[in-house]
Formats: structure tokens, sequence, C-alpha cells
């Protein structure tokens, strides 16, 4: 059993960093309102946010006092070139619209950037349409900058060469932003309690690079006093503290509803092309299909936990 980490982190460095993200932030007054329901669109760097809950953590006592609420959208493999959907998944119009969202937080460019300086120029138009979509006519957006390649553990392939190009496309998205009044956040550029590694592929943030991505966010973006992150284990990512661990714990659990009512594993039977089955039908009346009542009964499942959530938070020290 991993030995967990309990020594605190220094105080003094943790205010200086949240000192530096404000001085070099440029802060323009609070970003998420009362009510605010908070998107997440990205690949699998995203979708591993739900399953660490380190940014939503780190937001809490912004969450309770302002009733705020996550729906993380993010599909592996997803770029601004190209997201596969099955057969009638709704459109991103249809689904923000749904979950009523009004910020979205994308994350894209890293996988875009193996394509080489000559995609650049499609990057940008592909990233602009793209945005503009989540965007509709009145959400927010925050671009968080993709993750840097790192030398990855064994024989898996070094693409740790190509961040002078990943760079590139990083730029390119800081300067989509500046045009369109979009906000952006780089949390790579700090050297804050640098870890030995953010990945634990090359590719892919670990438990530590999630929770860094989570302070960077919360000082950058939060009204409220952020939750700091506490002592925890560096591969587990479990929290010593008690009360802490339990929220974290709650919100995953809170997002596992979620991803299960958004991305149901039979989603051909749900709404795809096997709608006619009749295994997607009530047995003693086929014109009755049992599937679509079923799935909403995870609503309230998810509100049920999201008011745990707030209630643990409201009792964070």
């Amino acid at each position: 059993m991993p030995r967990r980490n309990t020594t605190a982190p220094n105080r003094a460095a943790v205010l200086a960093f949240f000192l530096w993200i404000a001085v070099t932030a440029g802060l323009s007054g609070p970003l998420l309102k009362t009510n605010d329901v908070v998107a997440f669109v990205g690949g699998e760097d995203v979708v591993a946010m739900q399953q660490f809950g380190y940014i939503e953590l780190s937001l809490a006592r912004e969450t309770a006092a302002k009733s705020l609420r996550f729906r993380n959208l993010g599909w592996e493999g997803d770029t601004v070139f190209e997201q596969r959907r099955e057969l009638n998944f709704p459109s991103w119009e249809q689904t923000l619209a749904k979950i009523g969202a009004t910020v979205v937080v994308a994350q894209f460019g890293q996988t875009e950037s193996l394509r080489g300086r000559e995609a650049i120029p499609r990057f940008r138009e592909s990233a602009e349409k793209f945005f503009l979509r989540l965007a509709g006519t009145n959400r927010a957006v925050i671009v968080i900058t993709p993750t840097l390649f790192e030398k990855p553990p064994g024989s898996l392939p070094d693409l740790s060469t190509n961040n002078p190009t990943l760079g590139l496309y990083a730029s390119e998205l800081e300067r989509l932003c500046d045009a369109r009044g979009w906000r952006f956040l780089d949390p790579w550029k700090s050297g804050f309690l640098p870890p030995k590694s953010l990945t634990r592929d090359g590719l892919h943030l670990n438990a530590e690079g999630h929770a860094r991505l989570a302070l960077h966010f919360a000082a950058r973006f939060s009204e409220v006093r952020p939750t700091l992150s506490f002592p925890r284990d560096k591969k587990t990512g479990v929290i010593s503290h008690p009360a802490t661990e339990r929220l974290r714990q709650a919100i995953i659990a809170k997002n596992q509803l979620w991803f299960d009512y958004w991305r149901p594993q039979n989603w051909a039977f749900l709404a795809g092309d096997r709608t006619e089955q009749p295994s997607s039908r009530d047995h003693r009346n086929l014109k009755v299909r049992w599937f679509p009542n079923e799935m909403e009964v995870f609503l309230p499942l998810i509100e049920a936990k999201e008011r745990e959530v707030r209630a643990l938070a409201e009792k964070l020290p």
C-alpha cells in the first residue's frame, strides 16, 4: 500500500503562487456567477477531469456560495477538426442548450499539433468555428492551453520534441482568445512546486498534473477563496484530509452519474439505429419505449448528489 504524503505545502509558497496568478493573469472581475452551468469540452485529459474531481474541488467554496453546476462533455479523441459521435447523437448546440450551459471550458491542440506547423492556419480556422459554436450567443468561453508532451516511461514514443510546434498552436489559441474576448489559461508556464512529471504516459495528465491545473484554474477564475490542495498520495490522488477527500469522492460520484446519463453504453437502443428492436421496447406493449424514460431517472440522482456536494463544501474549514 503506497504511503501518503503528509507534508503540508509551504503556506508562503502557496500565497505567493496565488499572488503571482492574480498579478499576471490580468483579472477583470468575477467570471462565475450564481447558478452558472460550466461545461468542459475536450479530449482525454478533459474526460479525466471528472474522474479526479480536482477542478470542482478547488471551486468547492464557489459552488456552495453560488450554486454552480458542472457538466463534463469531454470525449476521447475529440479535436477541433472532428468529434465523432454515434447516429442521432445530439449536436453541440442541442447538448449545451439542454444542460443550460453558461460557461464553456475547452482544451484542444495537443493532438492537432502532431500535424505539424503547416497545419496551423487550418487549426486556427477550425478552432474559431468550433469555439463559436460552443459560445453560442452569450456563453463565456475559457480556453486552456494543451498539455505539454513529456518524455514517457519505457519504450513509448517520445513526442516531447514536438513541444516547440505545440507552443505555436498554443500561441495561436491565445491570439484567437484575444481577438474574440475569450479567456485563456496557460497553467504550464509557472514553476510552482514542480513535480518530476505531470503526465502518466508523456501525453495525458496524471493526478499531480490535474491537481496543478485545478489550482491555476481556481486562482484565475474563483471570486471566493479557492480550496487549496491538501497533502495527497501522488499516485492515487487520495487526499489525507478526511473532510476534503469525502467532498472529492462525492464530486466523483456525481460526475459518474452524469457520465452514465450523458454517454449511455447502449446509445444505439436509446436513440440510435436499434430503437425498433424488441429489446428496446416494453414486452407488454411494443408501442412503449422504456429506455428513454428509464434514463431520466438519473437526473434526480445527479441533483441529490449535487446537494450533497454543496453541503460538504459548506462545512470546509
